[in-house]
């Protein structure tokens, strides 16, 4: 278990990056993002500084390495994208920005249509990483690892076996299809993620930069525990403020996904994979959403990304968000 102990005994659960392997000075204010369903990890720094501008500037161009730190422990690795700076005659403040090596799929489009014929899922997503030059970078497939080196923390959990989802939608072989296309102008994580959603699976980069290929855990134990009591201000009480949302504007009583089977000519068959939400149907809501999609090949595979669409719709709609104090919370085994 990593120290979180401060020097006045309290917890340091500061945040700090590293540029080029060199702490930064403390800031004057921040913005961190970092979520698996939103990708890339992002960050917004804002630093006083007694050095001239322009030398800090020259030290840190765009695509200095960085890492981000929550006390001792490192929560993503990417690239700085830019800064600003302001001052007058006695002082600077440089604004920085950053986001994790995910960035790099996100913001590369395929040049030109480019085929890939008997590939597994790891397979493509490795030849997207060779394409934006992370190729040099490890992927890993299941996330356990990567969410325990984040909380500094052994996780109670199963994890999710990844190799025998994809092979029981893809087929025994683990096969995305028998060929597909990168299309000239997506990008390399937009190809990427139209073959991972149709199996439930999410691509994501670990604390030191390499990329995760895994999917939500549900049956995960808790390791944390919040506490909300009115009008109770003792340390056992952990949040500070609340907010909640329960808005079915753009929510649907099932969605299906339509397909045509794999094959030639137009006797091919249709695939249909649909998923009802119990809540919106006891609501008394009548309210279908229909997809095609030509990247579906199996039953299996409609289904799962009928579900993604329902999840990505229910989760647009209802949030319940919670201020922490500080960064840290305590954990259910009694430790930070």
């Amino acid at each position: 278990m990593p120290d979180f102990t401060g020097k006045d005994g309290g917890v340091d659960d500061r945040v700090r990056i590293k540029l080029a392997g060199t702490d930064t000075r403390t800031f004057e204010s921040y913005s961190v993002s970092t979520a698996v369903l939103t990708q890339p990890s992002t960050f917004t720094v804002r630093l006083g500084s007694s050095d001239l501008a322009t030398k800090f500037f020259e030290k840190y161009p765009p695509r200095t390495p960085f890492q981000l730190f929550l006390g001792d422990l490192a929560q993503f690795t990417g690239e700085t994208d830019g800064y600003s700076g302001t001052g007058n005659s006695s002082s600077t403040s440089i604004t920085l920005k950053g986001r994790d090596l995910l960035a790099r799929l996100h913001d590369a489009d395929v040049i030109a249509d480019t085929p890939f014929t008997d590939v597994t899922h790891v397979e493509m997503v490795k030849k997207a990483m060779e394409a934006v030059g992370l190729d040099d970078r490890l992927l890993i497939v299941g996330g356990a690892a990567s969410r325990e080196a984040k909380v500094g923390k052994k996780i109670s959990a199963t994890e999710p076996q990844v190799s025998s989802l994809v092979q029981q939608i893809a087929g025994a072989n683990g096969l995305v299809r028998q060929s597909i296309r990168a299309k000239m102008g997506e990008t390399w994580l937009n190809f990427c993620m139209r073959h991972l959603e149709s199996v439930g699976l999410f691509l994501w980069t670990d604390f030191e930069g390499n990329l995760v290929l895994s999917k939500p855990n549900p049956n995960q134990k808790p390791s944390y525990q919040f506490v909300r009591e009115v009008g109770n201000r003792t340390n056992r009480v952990n949040i500070t403020d609340w907010s909640f949302t329960n808005d079915t504007t753009h929510r649907f009583s099932e969605v299906v996904t339509w397909a045509r089977a794999p094959g030639r000519g137009k006797g091919r068959g249709k695939i249909k994979g649909d998923f009802e939400d119990a809540e919106m149907v006891e609501y008394g809501y009548d309210r279908p959403k229909v997809f095609n999609d030509a990247d579906v090949t199996s039953r299996d595979s409609a289904v799962a990304l009928a579900k993604r669409r329902m999840g990505e719709a229910n989760r647009a709609g209802w949030q319940l968000t919670y201020t922490f104090q500080g960064h840290t919370v305590p954990s259910i085994d009694g430790r930070t």
